[in-house]
C-alpha cells in the first residue's frame, strides 16, 4: 500500500513526499507568519502559485522536523527517483490507461494527464490561497469558539521549556544521584575518616570526598582539612562562607554517601555505639 501511494503521489506531480511534507509541516507550524512558505499575507498570487516561482532562501522558511522521513527508505527512494516517477506516473501511465483501455491515446494525454494535473494543482493551491483569503477563523457565527485558560497555556509553554532543559541536562555530569548513594551512620562516617584516612566532609546530610579538591579550594586547603570528619553544614552556608550555586554544582561530582538522620545525632553522644564501616565492625 505504501509503495502504491508513493507511486500515485508522484503522479500528482506536486513534489516528492519529503519535499511536500517539509513545506506542509512548516506551513502548519508557522501559519501566516514570515516563516510560512506559502503565507497568505504575501498576497493571493504568492500563496497560490508564487511560492513555487519565487525561491526564498532556506533560512527564511520556518524549521520543520523531517527526521522520520529521512529514516524512511521508501520516502528516500521516491525522493531520489522523483523525476523519473513523474514522467512515468504523471504522463505515461494515465495516457497508457486510456490508450490501451479504449484506444484514446490523445484523450489520455490531454485529459487524463495534462488537464488532470492542471485541475489537481489549482484545487490544491486554492487551499493555500483562496481558503486563507476568503475563509474565516473560528468565529461564533460559524461555530462555538472554545477558549482555554491563559494560565494553562502559559503552564504548557513552561513545561515545554522544562522539557528542553531536561534534555540538555542529560548531556552533563551531575554526580551520583543521592537516592543511589549508600547510607552510613554518623559514626561510620567518622570512623572512615579517622581509621581509613578518608578525606570526607559532611554537608546537609551528604558525604563528599574532597581529597582531590583540597589543593584547588579557592579559600585555601586548610579550611577543607579542618572540616574533614565533621558536619560543615553551618560553615558552608554562611557560618564561615556562604557558598554559591557553582560550589554546589562542583560538590555534586564528589558525593559518595549519605548519613543516616542527616548528621550527628546529639542523643547518641551519651551512648556511643560500635561503628560499622564496610562489611565488618571496627572498635574505636
Amino acid at each position: 500500500m505504501s509503495f502504491a501511494l508513493a507511486l500515485f503521489g508522484a503522479g500528482a506531480v506536486e513534489g516528492s513526499i519529503k519535499w511536500w511534507s517539509r513545506g506542509h509541516r512548516a506551513h502548519h507550524r508557522w501559519t501566516d507568519t514570515e516563516k510560512d512558505p506559502y503565507s497568505a499575507h504575501r498576497g493571493v498570487f504568492y500563496s497560490h502559485l508564487g511560492w513555487l516561482l519565487i525561491k526564498r532562501p532556506g533560512w527564511k522558511i520556518g524549521h520543520a522536523d523531517v527526521d522520520d522521513l529521512n529514516k524512511n527508505p521508501l520516502v528516500q527512494w521516491q525522493h531520489k527517483h522523483y523525476l523519473i516517477l513523474v514522467l512515468l506516473m504523471g504522463l505515461v501511465f494515465p495516457t497508457a490507461v486510456a490508450g490501451l483501455g479504449w484506444g484514446d491515446w490523445r484523450g489520455g494525454y490531454f485529459y487524463a494527464a495534462i488537464l488532470r494535473l492542471i485541475f489537481v494543482h489549482h484545487a490544491t493551491f486554492c487551499v493555500n490561497s483562496i481558503a486563507h483569503w476568503l475563509g474565516d477563523g473560528l468565529q461564533e457565527r460559524h461555530s462555538v469558539l472554545s477558549t482555554f485558560p491563559e494560565n494553562e497555556i502559559k503552564k504548557g509553554k513552561l513545561q515545554m521549556i522544562e522539557k528542553k532543559v531536561l534534555e540538555k541536562k542529560t548531556k552533563l555530569q551531575w554526580g551520583t544521584p543521592i537516592a543511589d548513594l549508600p547510607i552510613l551512620s554518623f559514626e561510620d562516617f567518622q570512623h572512615a575518616c579517622k581509621n581509613d584516612r578518608k578525606q570526607w566532609i559532611l554537608l546537609e546530610g551528604v558525604v563528599y570526598d574532597v581529597a582531590d579538591f583540597m589543593a584547588e579550594h579557592p579559600g585555601g586547603e586548610k579550611y577543607i582539612k579542618m572540616g574533614v570528619s565533621k558536619d560543615m553544614t553551618s560553615a558552608f552556608n554562611g557560618g564561615m562562607y556562604d557558598h554559591s550555586n557553582a560550589a554546589r554544582n562542583l560538590l555534586s561530582l564528589m558525593r559518595v554517601a549519605v548519613v543516616e538522620f542527616g548528621g550527628e545525632v546529639e542523643a547518641q553522644k551519651s551512648r556511643p555505639s560500635v561503628p560499622v564501616y564496610g562489611d565488618h565492625s571496627k572498635e574505636e
